[in-house]
């Protein structure tokens, strides 16, 4: 058996190759001796190259049957479908499976579409991969959807969740990718799985929180370090959702810092988790960025987002307690902050900048860095938000089919999302789109709306104290034909 485990083209995206793809081969190849694991890091690759490649991927299999893992966010569903149907059209007998975020909530409308899918791998990918290739029939792989002989589609139940013994057993080699390693400069690892919020937004609310061991986490960037790299992003849902564990962590990390000469990390955290004893931990610990996902700065918004039960506690925590203790230990800040919400009024708009502006002031009372991610907000598949809106008929079930599609045609607008927002393309941007012809699914930009956000940024901008990030260096580039 050979397996193939595919980050589909995605120029105009964020750069940074798949971590999930590098645990998922690791996982298989420690289980399964007889797979022949390649990872295929064709993220930068042109849609013009896309058949050759595949055929030459092929060749180069020998005489193995063929199992392709395919990973898919919203924002790369199209041509992660265009990479299955090459792969069928070169060999119609190849089993194509398509996992990651955007597959999960729609596996049954993508296997009622989309004949070159065999399989959808629902969530964590590990255990269902492991048994397919081993040959298991798919009525007994756990975590699938397929489309039985009949043409009917089934679905088997939900696998235990990864334990963390299981988890310590991945190893991330990062050596098969050709992207970089993760986002901004920086190797990307992640320490815990799951997130126990429930904000309307996300598609990964909810879940158990499973978390590698201590041991483990200073094993692997131990690793990493003495292979020469100093800069991480630990990329979990929620670094610091136990206090406990963090402390722990950053006081063995500190350790490790005086053994091998000092690296830094970054984390994206909440607010409410920013307590003294834990930025002073994380300091030690050499953290020198912490990502918050404040969202919004009004009340009304914050409670739309699910992000709090007390808005006004928590805007005043963010300005009062948890920005000064950050800066007051030289860390530097990021704040992702949502534009293009539903309904926001002109009002909130002014009342956004002025919040900013009492926050820049606090940046530079404290000599501090504070960067402004913008995020446009998106609505994708398997959120409360995208249930709430198919359940009030704002929008069609099975709308991603004709808007991924619709998205991928407007160059301009794609443009626009990925030069101006971390999360830019793939989700629907409500706000942003006539909400008659949306019903419909049609799609039509509000050109005014597009204005107010575009007019957003640029106030966000002007303000002092802030910086408001340029995506626009951080994006896949594709290769040279």
């Amino acid at each position: 058996m050979t397996l193939f485990l595919i980050d589909p083209p995605r120029a105009g995206l964020l750069e940074g190759g798949s971590n999930g793809l590098v645990a998922l081969a690791d996982w298989v190849e420690r289980r399964s001796p007889g797979t022949e694991v390649r990872l295929l890091d064709w993220a930068a690759l042109p849609l013009e190259r896309l058949e050759q490649s595949v055929a030459a991927a092929l060749r180069g299999r020998g005489g193995n049957s063929c199992l392709v893992g395919i990973t898919a966010m919203s924002a790369t569903y199209q041509t992660a479908l265009k990479v299955a149907r090459a792969f069928k059209r070169v060999d119609p007998e190849v089993i194509v499976c398509l996992g990651g975020h955007h597959a999960t909530p729609e596996a049954e409308i993508i296997l009622q579409r989309h004949r070159d899918i065999d399989v959808i791998v629902r969530g964590e990918g590990e255990r269902p991969l492991l048994d397919l290739v081993r040959g298991i029939p798919m009525k007994g792989v756990a975590g699938i959807s397929y489309r039985t002989p009949f043409g009917l589609i089934a679905a088997t139940a939900d696998p235990p969740p990864l334990s963390t013994e299981e988890l310590d057993s991945i190893a991330t080699d990062f050596d098969r990718l050709t992207s970089d390693a993760g986002k901004f400069g920086r190797v990307t690892i992640v320490t815990a799985r799951g997130c126990p919020l429930g904000c309307r937004f996300c598609v990964v609310g909810r879940q158990q929180v499973r978390a590698k061991s201590i041991a483990a986490v200073i094993s692997d960037i131990r690793r990493f370090v003495e292979r020469g790299y100093r800069r991480f992003t630990v990329e979990d849902n929620f670094f610091a959702q136990s206090p406990g564990r963090t402390l722990a962590l950053c006081g063995e990390l500190a350790e490790l810092q005086r053994a091998t000469g000092g690296f830094v990390f970054d984390c994206q955290t909440r607010v409410e988790s920013c307590s003294e004893p834990i930025v002073a931990a994380l300091a030690e610990a050499g953290c020198d960025a912490v990502y918050l996902g404040v969202e919004a700065l009004t009340p009304r918004q914050l409670s739309f987002l699910g992000k709090t039960s007390l808005p006004e506690r928590f805007l005043d925590t963010l300005i009062q307690k948890t920005l000064p203790a950050l800066f007051n230990r030289g860390i530097e800040v990021g704040v992702n902050l949502q534009v293009g919400l539903p309904e926001t009024t002109h009002e909130e708009r002014q009342e956004t900048l002025i919040r900013l502006e009492e926050i820049g002031r606090i940046t530079r009372q404290h000599s501090g860095m504070l960067r402004i991610f913008a995020h446009c907000h998106l609505v994708y598949p398997g959120t409360p938000e995208f249930r709430d809106g198919v359940a009030a008929m704002a929008f069609q079930r099975d709308i991603f089919e004709s808007f991924t599609q619709w998205e991928a045609d407007q160059g301009a607008m794609l443009h626009w999302l990925g030069t101006h927002f971390a999360h830019g393309a793939g989700g629907l941007p409500i706000a942003l789109l006539d909400p008659c012809r949306l019903s419909r699914n049609e799609f039509e930009l509000l050109e005014e709306h597009v204005q107010e956000a575009d007019d957003m940024l640029a106030n966000v901008k002007s303000i002092g104290g802030i910086e408001l990030f340029d995506y626009s260096p951080e994006l896949t580039s594709v290769e040279a034909i």
